[in-house]
């Protein structure tokens, strides 16, 4: 679940995935550029101080988790969808062990179908693979499972 740490200076697409989560969030990160420049430092310093945390503008595993917890609109999802919201869904189907050895991306493809889908059918939802608000509901407090 390593997830990169950014900071300023740093390039590329992790950036631009850092950048569009702060623009959902409504933090100003500027263009979504993928340069880690002084506008995402302080977007990000910013969005730490909202979420309680150091406002080093290093952007380490302690911050994407937030991030990810910080859209709480559990709009509906599935193949194809890059948002916050997928960082969200990937990092629950991680914690719940249905996503071994998936990325946290923000990215909605076939691995994360695949998990979504072994997830509806371990909690006898329609496993159809897009996280509608049944499957969000389970995914925020996941059923308690008996047989484990």
């Amino acid at each position: 679940m390593a997830e990169p740490t950014l900071e300023k200076g740093s390039e590329g697409q992790d950036v631009k995935d850092l950048q569009e989560a702060l623009i959902e969030l409504d933090f100003k990160p500027g263009a979504v550029d993928g340069i880690f420049g002084i506008f995402t430092e302080s977007a990000v310093r910013s969005f730490q101080t909202w979420a309680t945390l150091t406002a080093d503008g290093i952007v380490g595993e302690l911050t994407w988790e937030k991030l990810d917890e910080a859209d709480k609109t559990d709009p509906t999802v599935k193949v194809g969808s890059e948002q916050v919201a997928v960082r969200g869904v990937q990092r629950r189907l991680i914690q719940l062990g249905f996503f071994d050895g998936g990325e946290i991306d923000g990215r909605f493809g076939p691995k994360t179908e695949a998990a979504v889908k072994g997830f509806q059918k371990h909690y006898k939802l329609e496993a159809d693979g897009i996280v509608g608000p049944q499957t969000w509901a389970a995914l925020n407090s996941p059923p308690v499972d008996d047989e484990e």
